[in-house]
């Protein structure tokens, strides 16, 4: 039961960290419609977008701990070496992505 109300509580506060950090992140935008207000109003969608994180990440830990019983393993099946050979081949493919966009 635990782990069931663990994973609604991370899809909710996932979902709603996501809204407040699109919300958050045009504050140039918002100024046309709010004015001057509109950066501390962006300013405090921020701040609850981080709560909303820190839930988030505190359920992924409990999360660890009260898995849900689907038969899925928590490990990946290859060895720890090929998780990093792959990371580190995708990374720069992410880094120059982001330069051209």
């Amino acid at each position: 039961m635990i782990a069931w109300i663990n994973v609604g509580v991370l899809l909710i506060s996932t979902v709603l960290m996501v809204y407040f950090y699109k919300v958050s992140v045009s504050p140039a935008q918002l100024e046309q419609k709010l004015g001057e207000k509109a950066w501390t109003t962006c300013a405090r969608y921020r701040m609850i977008m981080g709560i909303f994180e820190g839930v988030t990440v505190v359920n992924y830990f409990v999360y660890f701990f009260f898995p849900l019983d689907l038969g899925l393993s928590l490990t990946l099946p290859w060895d720890y070496w090929i998780s990093i050979f792959l990371a580190m081949a995708t990374c720069p493919l992410a880094f120059f992505s982001t330069l051209h966009s």
